[in-house]
């Protein structure tokens, strides 16, 4: 039989992958959502929400951000602070190592 990683192990391992999680609560209203995400290193990332075209709706983050779980909030407005309207909306993670996208939706 195979032995078990140690859980030291697995939380090194854990601790050297990405992850971007399902935005709560999902559907939304004007209370707002909150995305998590997880990052192995120190890098600059973008989080961006797009509109179902794909446009920038919202710049989230922009930055050089440190490693570990963080939380964004998005209140559901655009860049020049205009409520959105209701509908589906994605939200998307880069880095130099990592791209990932969520969908979500915002009910007035």
């Amino acid at each position: 039989s195979t032995p078990k990683p140690s859980s030291a192990a697995s939380d090194v391992y854990k601790r050297q992958t990405y992850r971007l999680s399902q935005s709560y609560p999902n559907p939304f209203t004007s209370g707002g959502t909150t995305v998590d995400f997880d990052m192995p290193a120190t890098e600059r990332i973008s989080m961006v929400i797009l509109d179902i075209r794909g446009r920038v709706v919202r710049t989230l983050i922009d930055k050089e951000e440190r490693f570990g779980y963080q939380s964004v909030a998005w209140d559901a407005k655009n860049d020049d602070g205009d409520k959105v309207s209701s509908g589906v909306y994605f939200y998307q993670i880069r880095s130099t190592n990592f791209n990932a996208v969520g969908k979500l939706v915002f009910v007035k």
